[in-house]
């Protein structure tokens, strides 16, 4: 495991975003060390769980590419329900800026467009296999 270690902190001195896959105790602290630690377990191996950001529940190397699917997917979302969000919302503020709306109808148009954010960000949850 202290080979792994160096070769990670080397990547990572090279300015590389370094992504590890380990399944037991003794990969652990490479887990830790990487940018991005995926541990695959049945979860009995609580040492590489508790020290990677990315827990795959079953020992399927082929796991992780739709893991990664995954992440982008739900990034992706995010930024959407963020960014709707707000340009709903600057919309909203300019309008009240400019008395085109009564404040009360803004208050309730940012109650909406809450719900709008929240519900865009749950769609992250349609694309399950």
């Amino acid at each position: 495991p202290e080979h792994k270690v160096r070769i990670v902190d080397a990547w990572k001195a090279q300015g590389k975003v370094v992504g590890m896959t380990g399944d037991g105790v003794n990969d652990a602290p490479v887990l830790a060390a990487a940018d991005i630690g995926m541990a695959m377990t049945d979860g009995t191996s609580t040492a590489a769980s508790e020290s990677a950001q990315v827990v795959i529940m079953n020992d399927d190397i082929a796991s992780v590419p739709r893991a990664i699917a995954i992440a982008r997917r739900t990034k992706k979302v995010m930024l959407q329900a963020v960014l709707v969000g707000l340009g709903l919302a600057v919309i909203g503020m300019i309008a009240a800026a400019f008395n085109l709306i009564p404040v009360v109808v803004g208050a309730f148009m940012q109650e909406g467009i809450d719900v709008v954010s929240i519900l865009w960000a749950l769609t992250a949850l349609w694309d399950r296999e």
